[in-house]
């Protein structure tokens, strides 16, 4: 078995790790740093056996046994262990001042790496077995242990941990492409954090000056990648681009000619990677510290330099006692209690009756809040002044498409026929404010009675957007209070791990995914105005949008982002943390897998097809439309092509000659499962 081993010392006054195992490093005119080490054992007699499926490991480097007794072990620039001065830094070619700047770190380095008891120390092993990114077999292992002044050693806890493989995971799936840095082998935070503490530089972004080497510390390193700071570089790589995901604070902006790195208000959400979902000062990671404030809110120059401000320096304006908190300073709690308030509003629908072609339909529908339902129209929270509302909604069997619900003004389709709640369609039943009635008007000759349908309530109250609601049912004109709920493909938990709330054009689906379906339907289309006219149904721009830059070059829409260069295609701009292909991280029941029933899913309306759909056609087949979400070519139009023809010779028409009812009726019949398991 081959493996890595690596030991760390936690230094409580500093706040950090401190490897155990040292080196330096350089790359090309880049100044020499010092880089926390590794020792990797790739024969068969790197590891001893004790017991059966029991291994032991002794430190070592070549025939020295490594014991720590002269505190950290450096494998280069000497050649015996011991710990170099600055001198083999280069450093007398560049100035005195700098020379003390690198004696420095290595005088910190020598004083918390000491040997000594009753400190707390960590060992993790990884895999070294092939690259998981291949599937090969990965496995991550680590214990803190201390010992005491007769040798006697004690297992005991992380004593920092602010994070874990969850933390991670929650967005970046476990599969193993996710994390591709040293060959995709370690997953766990805590492993990183070894070699990643305030002791470790870059070597491609360090410049040879006082205060100019670039820590690689878990803190600097994550903030940064995940906060999309313009200029943002690691080990020469760019991470500029990145967009995090998280949208308690807002969505990342699009990006523009003036800002084409935006910068993501998410990462300010600090409890979606630390532990401790309440946000209290004693936890460790909203303790004061100078260098994670600054790995966030910096220039790139002072960027460089977050290692060695000190803490004591906050004093300098901030008085003992007085000096914020990350959650207070984020006001993490206030908007996690707001975002919590908002949930706890659950709309309920009562009955729906006259719901079908020439009728108005009635929604009867009330609010529950922490036990006790609310007072819709004299309450303290306002409902009436079209805050709230309610969508009636069709389609063929389990899927819908809500044809013949009136084009909006800006040229999309798919929308449900919609009312917004207010003193003149909505009244109390029965004189109970708590109980409300809302009319709708004539609906249209699309909500023809026996259809598959909905009814959707959003919005609402003002200022509060608690989550919409969504109920099936069969259209019809009689009274209706018994209703069902559409096939569950994705969970609403599997989309809050990454986002943490789910809100666009105003609405909230954080209690009901499905919520979103009522627009994003195989009915729908974009705005007239659009980049691309083309569906918007919610499998096929959700494949697209997260699928862009790894199974597709872009996904054009409302808009076509080309900012310096870097950005071509309207959601090009999005980096999905995790892989695409890991359907898992999404989907629920088995749903992601073939074959594709065309009584469960639709095809959608293809690209510019909106006149072809006005005369009842334009729809792609259904197999064909879940494949060409992710594996549309779109650098190569002829390509494409020829690409739509072969869906096409399957069964699955991409020229848009056939309508949703076809498929539904099973007309024509898609055969792509022959070959395609």
């Amino acid at each position: 078995m081959h493996a890595e081993f690596t030991i760390a010392k936690w230094v409580p006054e500093a706040g950090t790790w401190v490897s155990m195992l040292q080196r330096d490093r350089q790359t090309g005119d880049n100044p020499r740093v010092i880089r926390a080490g590794n020792l990797r054992k790739e024969n068969d007699s790197a590891l001893s056996p004790i017991e059966e499926k029991t291994f032991q490991y002794t430190y070592t480097d070549g025939d020295t046994v490594i014991d720590f007794s002269n505190g950290a072990y450096w494998t280069s620039p000497t050649s015996d262990g011991s710990a170099p001065d600055a001198e083999a830094f280069g450093c007398s070619d560049i100035s005195p001042d700098y020379c003390n700047f690198v004696a420095g770190i290595l005088a910190d380095i020598n004083t918390f790496s000491t040997w000594e008891a009753g400190a707390t120390y960590r060992v993790a092993v990884t895999s070294r077995t092939g690259d998981s990114r291949n599937g090969d077999y990965r496995f991550n292992a680590l214990a803190h242990f201390q010992f005491d002044d007769d040798g006697n050693v004690t297992l005991v806890g992380n004593p920092h941990k602010i994070m874990d493989i969850a933390s991670c995971a929650s967005c970046h799936g476990t599969a193993a492409t996710a994390f591709n840095a040293h060959g995709s082998q370690r997953h766990d935070p805590n492993v990183c954090a070894n070699c990643h503490n305030d002791f470790t530089f870059d070597r491609n972004e360090s410049v040879a000056e006082v205060d100019g080497w670039f820590t690689l510390s878990m803190t600097n390193m994550i903030h940064g990648i995940h906060a999309g700071i313009e200029d943002f570089q690691l080990d020469g790589k760019p991470f500029q681009q990145v967009r995090y995901p998280d949208w308690t604070f807002g969505r990342t902006p699009h990006p523009s000619d003036e800002t084409p790195y935006p910068g993501n208000p998410g990462v300010a959400n600090c409890v979606s990677c630390h532990k401790g979902r309440i946000p209290t000062a004693n936890q460790l990671w909203n303790k004061v510290k100078l260098s994670a404030c600054t790995s966030c809110h910096t220039d790139r120059e002072s960027g460089t330099n977050a290692f060695h401000y000190q803490d004591s320096d906050c004093t300098s304006c901030h008085s003992e006692g007085d000096i914020p908190s990350a959650e207070e300073f984020h006001q993490v709690g206030a908007t996690l209690d707001q975002l919590a308030a908002a949930r706890s509003y659950q709309m309920e629908i009562l009955s729906i009756e006259g719901a079908v072609t020439g009728s108005e339909a009635k929604v009867t529908w009330r609010v529950l809040k922490d036990g006790v339902y609310q007072d819709i129209f004299e309450g303290e929270d306002i409902y009436l002044e079209k805050s709230v509302r309610l969508g009636i909604g069709w389609g063929y069997g389990d899927d819908w498409t809500n044809d013949g619900s009136g084009v909006s003004s800006n040229g999309d389709a798919g929308r449900p026929f919609q009312v917004e709640a207010d003193s003149g369609n909505t009244a109390p039943v029965d004189g109970d404010n708590t109980t409300a009635v809302t009319t709708f008007a004539v609906l249209p000759d699309g909500a023809m009675e026996g259809r598959n349908g909905f009814v959707v309530i959003e919005r609402g109250p003002a200022g509060i957007n608690a989550s919409s609601v969504v109920r099936t049912f069969t259209l019809g004109s009689g009274l209706v209070e018994e209703f069902g709920e559409r096939r569950q493909i994705v969970s609403t938990e599997n989309c809050l791990s990454c986002h943490n709330t789910i809100g666009r054009h105003g609405t909230t689906a954080d209690n009901d995914i499905m919520a979103c379906v009522t627009c994003h339907n195989a009915g729908s289309l974009s705005r007239d105005g659009s980049t691309v006219q083309g569906t918007v149904d919610f499998m096929y721009i959700m494949h697209a949008i997260h699928g862009v830059g790894e199974k597709r070059g872009k996904f054009d829409r409302r808009r076509d982002h080309i900012v310096d260069g870097v950005y071509d295609g309207g959601y090009t701009h999005v980096t999905y943390p995790n892989t695409v292909v890991d359907c898992n991280a999404c989907h629920i029941n088995d749903s992601h897998k073939f074959p594709v029933d065309p009584k469960m899913r639709l095809g959608v309306i293809g690209n510019e097809m909106k006149n072809l759909y006005a005369n009842g056609s334009g729809v792609n087949g259904p197999t064909a439309s879940v494949c060409y979400s992710c594996h549309e070519i779109t650098d190569d139009e002829l390509a494409d092509r020829v690409l739509r023809g072969h869906m096409t010779a399957e069964g699955g028409d991409m020229f848009g000659g056939y309508d949703h009812i076809d498929y539904f009726d099973g007309f024509p019949v898609e055969s792509c499962t022959v070959c395609h398991e």
